[in-house]
């Protein structure tokens, strides 16, 4: 996602002044208004924020406090309906005597935004007090240039550097005692450098000229980003004595250097890049505590080199690549994302694979998809193949059934009209179809269909059917299940430019994995298991079913496939209205094998001891899961088969026959006892299977939305 960053601040930089607009890379604007510092905070505010947001008209508004101007700029974003970021490094502990006015501030702030920013795993934890939830939490820790710190020493080392503002606060007068009562005690002067300025500076001049003959004392005042490194790298320990601080990059930029640091627990680092006997030591404000702490760093040279190196690798993840991540997966979250909203009667085990990956495809592109499904009816219950979708883009819906199952409502029609882009499948069943169709006379909603065209296992001339077609053209966009149906539908009057072929596809992957892992070994127990001989040909029928499968003309031809080759074995995997035709042939012929409907690694086990596929009725999708096996698909020539037909190339990776059991069985036969053919067969279809990929269903489909969302 491309981010166009415009920054606005209160005021000019008042302490580094090299730091302008140049220097940021990105576009900045400064406000005026009424600005004033103050020990631990600074206030500003500027009603002017509001014309300049007119002027820069973001698609995010993020603010980071609730000073008067952050206020304006939330409701600004509120008025406009622009999703707003709150971003903090507050922690729940620098905020705990906060007053009312203020909490009930941050609770309006917080039920209105978007999602959350935080500095620190103490700025989430302040967010989970307010109840913001866990995922919209993400963390833009602070941190620096580590690379710009990384310096070599070039003179004679300092013991201690104290980096921050002289104010009470900050404690820079117990640094110094700190340098005095290690210096008593080592019996040698010591040696500080103070970067930085503020209204103790008298009082520490002061105190160090008393301790002079102790104590070497420096103070630099406040340097550019160009000069701090080398002060840094000049010094041996950082006192980071502070009462509150909500983080403290100094500490990022000491780590960076390789010091250790010493730093009282009431600094948001302390604990999460200062760890107390790793890299540093986190000590309440206890003098001795802080004494025998340093000398036992500068007196023990490994350990000094241990927490050196440990600062190095712990500040090594706090880098701007890593919160620069956290800020985008933030306004990726909040920016208003489009919505895609697919009807399913019922959601098959065979799709929950495709719609996972199109939801993940389609969440990275800024486009969040909704998939309506169904229990499945009595009838559809036979074939046991439906599953539940999961919750992140499933949603489950009642289905009421007309007489024969031939009518469907879903209640849904309220999301579906919500989403950007409604997919219904283009079946005549749905009532929610003609409502949506009614819908977009008015220019209301906007609609896809997804299908085969037409109904290919009937002529059309049904009612439902000629409904069916008539409103075939009726919809903005079209996903037809292969390159066959899109003609069809360039044939019926629909703009061949509105349409993506998907090329429909099933998850083979894993199917193909378990079949090549089921080795020589466990084939030939499955065999034996069967009773199937080890050197017997296999024909593999798998699918639902029912009366257009014609497993009577199956098991027909399978009795003159075994007349005339004695070792056939034929197995019926699978379940539906006529699973009996199946289990009545197995009870009669010992070399029949029904199984019921197997899935994942039982399936997968079965296809890898056949040696051919046989499905002489309607052919759709299994087609797929007998290329991933390497099986040959043998068919015949009928007018009900489904869009996925187009994937057979009759001679090549499979046969179709005339629609006669006789010339059926002929051709299995004479591939049966050809192994040179067979192999032949079986090597081109295993290729086959890699045309027709999972993925590439799911790009396909998934750029035709996006186009589809451009378009339209």
């Amino acid at each position: 996602m491309n981010i166009r960053l415009e920054v606005i601040y209160c005021t000019q930089p008042h302490i580094d002044t090299s730091l302008d607009a140049a220097a940021h890379g990105f576009s900045t604007h400064f406000l005026t208004g009424r600005y004033r510092a103050m020990d631990r905070r600074f206030m500003h505010s500027d009603f002017g924020i509001w014309k300049l947001l007119n002027r820069l008209q973001p698609d995010v508004v993020i603010t980071t406090g609730f000073i008067p101007t952050y206020l304006f700029a939330f409701a600004w974003a509120v008025f406009h309906r622009v999703p707003h970021i709150a971003m903090t490094d507050g922690t729940a502990q620098s905020e705990k005597s906060l007053s009312w006015l203020h909490r009930i501030t941050r609770r309006i702030v917080f039920s209105l935004s978007a999602s959350f920013i935080g500095a620190c795993e103490g700025s989430r934890n302040l967010y989970r007090q307010y109840r913001v939830p866990e995922n919209r939490i993400h963390l833009s820790q602070l941190c620096t240039d580590n690379a710009h710190f990384s310096v070599p020493t070039t003179q004679a080392p300092v013991d201690f550097i104290f980096c921050g503002r002289f104010i009470e606060a900050k404690r820079p007068l117990f640094a110094l005692a700190v340098a005095q009562e290690v210096a008593i005690r080592l019996g040698r002067k010591t040696s500080i450098d103070f970067v930085g300025s503020g209204a103790l500076e008298p009082a520490m001049r002061d105190y160090a000229a008393q301790i002079s003959d102790l104590v070497d004392t420096r103070f630099h005042g406040y340097l550019t980003q160009a000069e701090l490194p080398h002060h840094y790298a000049n010094a041996r320990i950082f006192l980071f004595p502070t009462e509150a601080d909500v983080w403290g990059v100094v500490a990022n930029e000491a780590c960076a250097t390789g010091l250790p640091i010493i730093v009282t627990p009431h600094a948001g680092v302390a604990g999460e890049l200062v760890v107390d006997g790793s890299n540093g030591h986190v000590l309440e404000l206890d003098l001795s505590a802080w004494t025998e702490a340093a000398i036992d760093l500068l007196t023990n040279e490994a350990k000094y080199q241990r927490f050196s190196q440990s600062s190095l690798a712990r500040v090594a993840e706090y880098t701007f690549e890593h919160a620069a991540l956290g800020l985008s997966n933030a306004i990726r979250q909040a920016q208003p994302k489009r919505t895609v909203c697919i009807i399913q009667a019922v959601a098959k085990q065979y799709r929950r694979p495709f719609f996972d990956l199109l939801h993940a495809h389609l969440l990275k592109n800024g486009v969040v998809l909704t998939v309506v499904y169904s229990a499945p009816n009595k009838r559809e219950a036979l074939r046991q193949d439906a599953v539940d979708l999961p919750d992140s883009y499933g949603h489950k819906v009642p289905a009421y059934w007309g007489p024969d199952y031939r009518i469907l409502h879903q209640p849904c029609l309220i999301r579906a009209m919500a989403a950007d882009l409604v997919i219904v499948e283009q079946a005549s069943k749905h009532i929610l179809n003609y409502l949506l169709t009614f819908l977009r006379i008015f220019g209301i909603g906007r609609m896809a269909y997804w299908g085969h065209g037409r109904n290919w296992q009937h002529d059309g001339a049904e009612w439902l059917e000629l409904v069916k077609n008539h409103l075939l053209a009726g919809a903005d966009w079209w996903f037809a299940y292969t390159h066959k149906v899109a003609r069809y539908v360039v044939d019926s009057g629909f703009p061949a430019g509105r349409i993506t072929v998907v090329q429909n596809s099933v998850d083979v992957t894993a199917f193909r994995k378990a079949i090549e892992t089921f080795d020589h070994e466990p084939r030939l127990a499955l065999r034996k298991h069967l009773g199937i001989p080890p050197e017997a040909a296999v024909g593999l029928f798998c699918g639902s079913m029912h009366v257009s499968k014609k497993l009577g003309f199956l098991i027909e031809a399978a009795i003159l496939i075994r007349a005339q080759a004695p070792r056939f074995h034929l197995i019926l995997v699978g379940a539906g209205p006529d699973d009996a035709v199946a289990s009545q042939a197995a009870a009669r012929h010992d070399w029949i094998h029904y199984t019921g409907p197997l899935f994942g690694a039982d399936k997968a086990a079965h296809f890898a001891i056949a040696d051919v596929f046989l499905c002489p009725g309607l052919v759709g999708l299994a087609v797929l899961d007998a290329f991933a096996a390497g099986l040959p698909l043998f068919t015949t020539d009928i007018p009900i088969h489904s869009p996925e037909i187009d994937y057979l190339e009759n001679g090549v990776n499979g046969l179709m026959t005339e629609a006669k059991p006789i010339r059926y069985a002929e051709a299995i036969v004479t591939c049966l006892v050809n192994p040179q053919e067979l192999a032949r067969l079986q090597i081109n279809a295993k290729a086959s299977s890699l045309r027709y990929g999972m993925d590439v269903m799911v790009e396909n489909f998934a750029q035709g939305v996006l186009l589809c969302l451009r378009k339209s």
